[in-house]
């Protein structure tokens, strides 16, 4: 994400939202509208039903604090090691492959 927010102009993309996926600077949570608009830019929106994000995002905004890592890609892989995501674990791996 740091590589991304470094030299990529998000302002005027739709890729702006992946942003919402940054665990970096001391994040409190994650907003399910943002993770739902990367839900819809993914090819992903036929198979992984949105509300089954809503309790995932829950799941990880009550561990937010505890995760563990320097980079935000620690910290997901962290996370995905210690809970049971599956839904959320597949809009991770579309925007960490592009």
């Amino acid at each position: 994400m740091n590589y991304f927010e470094k030299w990529f102009d998000f302002k005027n993309s739709p890729y702006m939202h992946f942003q919402a996926m940054s665990l970096a600077d001391g994040k409190k949570s994650i907003n399910l509208d943002e993770i739902l608009k990367i839900w819809m830019l993914s090819p992903l929106k036929d198979e992984v039903p949105p509300d089954c994000l809503h309790a995932e995002i829950c799941t990880l905004n009550s561990v937010m604090e505890t995760l563990e890592g320097s980079s935000s890609l620690e910290k997901w892989n962290y996370f995905f090691q210690k809970e049971s995501a599956p839904n959320l674990l597949k809009i991770a791996q579309f925007v960490f492959s592009i």
